[in-house]
């Protein structure tokens, strides 16, 4: 009709689909090839675990391998007289070339005690909590993504006992507690 010619763009786009096809298929064997090395890799040091047959000592050899823990192999070779002298000695030539530089002023400035308590609201609590960082360490008793699901459950109870702490009320239970602990 407009004297085109379509030829030329239809064979572009079936090299297009041809070349989308085979990146896919080789996409899905690259994930294939993937999950085959994560297993054989996992097998082979359940393997090793399972073959330590309580020996504790190989067996956290193992788990620092697992963990690509680099070992220092000198460590062991110190005594505690040695790493005490050692250290005596580095304290001793810190203070002898500290010695003749003049103590830093150190001027007295205000600073907030934790007598200072202001009232807080449930809301407050629950714009802290949900601003909270989403880290976790192995020492937290409860995942922090867990006291973030709860945050409205758990804000009035951190507002109350932020009460308490402002007027001093306590209740019985705790102080009878303390007197005979």
């Amino acid at each position: 009709m407009y004297g085109l010619d379509t030829s030329n763009v239809s064979s572009r786009v079936e090299s297009s689909q041809v070349e989308f096809e085979l990146y896919e298929a080789w996409s899905a064997e690259l994930g294939k090839m993937k999950a085959l090395y994560e297993e054989k890799t996992s097998t082979f040091w359940r393997n090793e675990i399972s073959s330590s047959n309580g020996n504790s000592r190989r067996l956290w050899q193992t788990l620092q391998n697992v963990l690509c823990d680099a070992t220092n192999d000198d460590a062991g070779d110190h005594t505690a007289e040695e790493f005490a002298a050692f250290f005596r000695d580095k304290v001793e030539s810190v203070h002898a070339s500290t010695m003749t530089t003049a103590p830093h002023d150190v001027r007295h400035r205000q600073t907030p005690t934790l007598e200072c308590w202001t009232p807080v609201t449930t809301a407050e609590v629950e714009k802290l909590i949900a601003s909270a960082p989403c880290k976790t360490c192995q020492l937290d008793p409860v995942p922090t993504w867990l006291i973030k699901d709860m945050k409205s459950l758990l804000s009035p109870f951190v507002a109350l006992l932020a009460v308490q702490q402002i007027s001093g009320f306590r209740p019985f239970s705790t102080r009878f507690h303390e007197r005979r602990g």
